[in-house]
């Protein structure tokens, strides 16, 4: 019986586990560092629900709880957002994991402020490498290639 109760414990701490720490504005957000003060951008209730649609602006800073955050990199982000028209990425970002645009068939337009930026990000090929694969990328809004 112990360790019935243990196991049914487990799985619902398990299931009640959030990948975000809070929400802001229709994005799901992770503390990613609390000193530095940096987030990643992530998926909401579970990878598979909670899902960005339409067009995203991510945006370079976000405030929660009295605390301003840089927000730094991405997280599972994009995971299977199939909605996701366009996105717009701010030069903060810095990093992302291979599955943040993994299945992003709709994904067209990748807005950017600075091409150094974007092409310095670290894992930024897995969105070559997954994502859709026709798309425009633009450099403040004028079309690049």
């Amino acid at each position: 019986m112990k360790r019935l109760f243990t196991l049914l414990f487990a799985l619902c701490v398990a299931f009640c586990i959030h990948a975000y720490d809070f929400k802001v504005n229709d994005i799901y957000y992770k503390i990613t560092s609390a000193t530095d003060k940096t987030v990643a951008v992530t998926y909401g209730e579970s990878m598979y629900s909670d899902k960005y649609t339409g067009d995203l602006i991510i945006p370079a800073t976000v405030s929660f709880s009295g605390s301003t955050y840089d927000v730094t990199s991405l997280y599972y982000a994009f995971y299977e957002c199939y909605n996701l028209i366009s996105l717009t990425i701010p030069s903060s970002i810095k990093s992302t994991d291979s599955w943040s645009f993994k299945s992003c068939n709709n994904l067209s337009t990748i807005n950017i402020s600075d091409i150094n930026s974007f092409l310095s990000i670290s894992g930024i090929s897995a969105l070559f490498d997954y994502g859709p694969k026709s798309k425009k990328i633009l450099i403040d809004g004028e079309n690049s290639f």
